[in-house]
């Protein structure tokens, strides 16, 4: 092992990783950094504070967070705060305001310019969407209509198999 293949810490020498060399981040860093920004979505996240949960400085962690995922964390909160979006708007009836506080955009039109960005359509034109797409979807009958499940009457008036 040579000197290049260790990270010299104040406390410690370990190996570097594969990803590390290539200046992406390890695999459990990056989950560090995503298990912080899932548990804090709702509230002020702060990139100092996930580069910490990463044990990363906030420079280091901002350059190889978006290396690894294509996405810088700022990106990646907005994100994962409209497929949260997704779900609310779908699963409650909430309205557009308090989706958007309860998922930490500063307010409604924030939520709405971020959710287009993301997706194409608005909160609103998405909700519209899938609640026409669910209630088509309920109107039909739920059972599958095969030729063998479908109940026939013979021409004798004797039910199928009775002869």
């Amino acid at each position: 092992m040579g000197a290049t293949d260790l990270f010299l810490g104040a406390e410690t020498a370990f190996p570097l990783t594969r990803m590390a060399r290539t200046g992406q981040l390890s695999g459990r860093r990056l989950q560090r950094a995503i298990d912080y920004i899932q548990a804090h979505l709702t509230g002020d996240v702060r990139i100092e504070h996930i580069a910490t949960a990463a044990g990363l400085s906030v420079f280091h962690f901002a350059r190889t967070f978006k290396k690894t995922t294509g996405l810088t964390p700022h990106g990646y909160l907005m994100m994962t705060r409209v497929e949260r979006a997704k779900v609310l708007l779908v699963e409650y009836d909430k309205t557009l305001a308090e989706i958007a506080s309860d998922l930490g955009f500063s307010d409604q039109s924030h939520m709405t310019n971020v959710f287009k960005r993301f997706t194409g359509a608005t909160p609103r034109k998405f909700r519209i969407g899938r609640e026409r797409a669910l209630s088509v979807r309920h109107l039909g009958d739920p059972t599958p209509r095969t030729p063998s499940a479908i109940p026939t009457q013979s021409v004798s008036g004797n039910k199928p198999g009775q002869g």
